[in-house]
């Protein structure tokens, strides 16, 4: 299952209930129909405040999706309607919002911006730098586990770091050649997909090996599981969003 979308995707999200697939592009958020593809909403960042929208995902809990845009702010829209733009926080100083994640476990938040990853609880507004002991490189997109503790960050230099969120220290690491554009971790938390500026999309097993993920499609800049069956969304420089399906769900 294939979209076609009007510029390269910058982020894609599926919503909890597998019905709505929203991607950031042309400065916009762009929801579709899983099913037809038909185009649900355009949600357009405030204007006066000359934002583009970067990042975004659906909460865990559904009915919202929260954007992250270019001057740093936060929003949210109701998926019911999609109606009346709310301004959630404004994390002014870390740049655009890169991306955004949800882990299974609430509604806290993981935000990255340009060589920053950060936690953000929406209940409680409490915002805190996760401090990575590593320092290679930049923060280019980041993964969290299903029960929250763990991170898988990709970073400029191509190094694919596992980090517990509590302490910042990795536990384990890998790279790839170039630069890491994207990646995710799947539900059972086996596997990392990550695919880079060299157009290639591979997997990491906990065994600690790199495999070719044998999907045809390159360019990809955006990756996202989206269920326990490991049905993955892909979306990249080529103008298209796919949906691949897991095993369990083929």
């Amino acid at each position: 299952m294939s979209w076609t979308i009007p510029s390269p995707a910058l982020d894609i999200s599926m919503d909890a209930d597998g019905s709505q697939v929203a991607v950031a592009a042309a400065g916009c958020a762009w929801v579709y129909a899983t099913n037809s593809g038909e185009t649900r909403a355009v949600l357009v960042p405030d204007k006066e405040k000359k934002s583009a929208v970067t990042a975004l995902a659906f909460t865990r809990s559904g009915g919202t999706l929260v954007a992250g845009n270019s001057n740093g702010t936060v929003q949210a829209w109701r998926s019911h309607n999609w109606d009346g733009v709310s301004v959630l926080k404004s994390l002014r100083g870390t740049g655009a919002i890169t991306r955004i994640q949800f882990p299974l476990n609430g509604d806290a938040a993981f935000l990255a911006s340009p060589g920053r990853l950060s936690w953000w609880d929406v209940a409680t507004d409490v915002h805190r730098p996760i401090v990575l002991d590593d320092g290679s490189g930049e923060v280019s997109d980041f993964a969290v586990s299903a029960d929250g503790r763990l991170v898988a960050v990709g970073t400029s230099s191509g190094a694919l770091l596992l980090v517990d969120v509590a302490s910042g220290a990795g536990v384990r690491q890998t790279a790839i050649p170039g630069s890491i554009a994207a990646c995710d971790i799947a539900p059972d938390g086996a596997t990392i997909v990550v695919s880079g500026s060299d157009g290639q999309l591979r997997e990491w097993t906990s065994d600690g090996e790199l495999h070719a993920a044998g999907l045809p499609v390159d360019r990809v800049t955006s990756i996202r599981f989206v269920s326990a069956a490991a049905n993955l969304l892909t979306a990249g420089g080529d103008g298209m969003v796919h949906f691949w399906v897991g095993p369990a769900d083929a």
